[in-house]
């Protein structure tokens, strides 16, 4: 009996090595895939409009599988629509195999996704294009989705489908054209960059997303503002996303100028209050500052009733910091420099 047991909890342990090294293999494989694809070019003007294939394929897959979120009370987007008619219509034995990863999109949140994607090269192959993780979650949950998608692509006619949908992309480009470079620059003159914090910016219409749905990811030598569809010209949404590959790491690089016992005081406070999307320290930070930022690049008749609205919305942070930038507007800091006296203003902050 003592030896069965013995033999029974050495087979275990030996799963449990073979599972962790499984893993590890998985982690390693992703996270350090050779790049087989051209990187982006970053030629031309510095903040530039496209409309982006690989976005519309992960996108198009996500719809087909269930993908319902839409802030828009009179529904979605006729892109989506359209694109979410012919998929029903087809047989899709590829999203059987892609629904695992779909869900773990929607889990770690689209964003993520939406990142990883804008890694990878065109379609139909959609191999390795830019170097690193970008990404905040663990490399082995990607293990074979580019395959996956690759698949979904063909099986879909995706190639097609894109094409029809060409004019309204165009449309889009066409409806933010004159807007996009005098929002960045904006933003740049707001924070007093000394250089340019990247090699450019894409500004990438997404149709099959929620409207006024946006990420800002940093990838490679680009930064994005992914943003969904709008009913008029969404600058704001623009210079947000714009904002946080610049003002995230600089905030993460002073966190400390807030107390710990009051970040967890506050994190307390503010977790149940927010999105999925935001459920970390950091990432409650990183937002208040750039919903700040909005406020005060906004008309000043504007700001108290934006102040409102980021209180409803479970952001009362922006307040304090809001009224502290004002402080920075007159200091002549850059905001490079000027961040750990912004932030260590939440050092006494009353949460109701």
């Amino acid at each position: 009996m003592k030896r069965s047991l013995i033999r029974l909890f050495l087979i275990i342990v030996g799963l449990l090595i073979g599972i962790v090294l499984l893993a590890g293999a998985a982690e390693l494989a992703v996270r350090f895939e050779p790049v087989t694809a051209p990187a982006p070019s970053v030629t031309g003007d510095y903040v530039q409009l496209a409309a982006d294939e690989r976005l519309f394929t992960l996108f198009a897959a996500l719809n087909a599988a269930g993908y319902d979120e839409e802030n828009y009370e009179q529904g979605f987007s006729d892109v989506r629509r359209t694109v979410r008619a012919t998929l029903a219509e087809q047989s899709l034995p590829s999203l059987a195999r892609l629904r695992p990863y779909l869900a773990m999109c929607r889990f770690i949140h689209v964003s993520q996704c939406a990142t990883w994607v804008l890694q990878r090269g065109p379609a139909p192959d959609f191999v390795r294009a830019v170097d690193g993780w970008a990404i905040q979650a663990p490399a082995l949950l990607f293990f074979g989705f580019d395959r996956a998608l690759a698949v979904f692509y063909q099986e879909a006619g995706i190639a097609a489908l894109w094409q029809t949908q060409q004019p309204a992309y165009a449309a889009e480009i066409e409806r933010y054209q004159a807007l996009v470079e005098p929002a960045v620059a904006e933003v740049f003159a707001y924070l007093r960059l000394t250089a340019p914090p990247t090699a450019g910016v894409r500004v990438l219409p997404n149709l099959l997303d929620a409207y006024w749905r946006g990420y800002g990811p940093h990838v490679g030598a680009l930064s994005y503002v992914v943003m969904g569809p709008a009913i008029e010209p969404n600058v704001g949404l623009i210079q947000h996303e714009a904002m946080h590959p610049i003002l995230n790491p600089l905030v993460d690089a002073h966190l400390d100028a807030i107390a710990q016992d009051e970040a967890d005081r506050l994190f307390a406070a503010l977790k149940p209050r927010v999105g999925a999307g935001y459920q970390n320290w950091p990432a409650i930070l990183h937002e208040s500052v750039i919903r700040a930022v909005e406020v005060r690049l906004a008309d000043p008749t504007d700001r108290e009733r934006l102040l409102l609205q980021e209180e409803a919305q479970g952001f009362p942070l922006v307040r304090p910091l809001a009224e502290q930038l004002a402080e920075y507007e007159t200091s002549g800091a850059t905001m490079a420099t000027y961040l750990p006296t912004l932030l260590a203003v939440l050092n006494d902050v009353p949460i109701d």
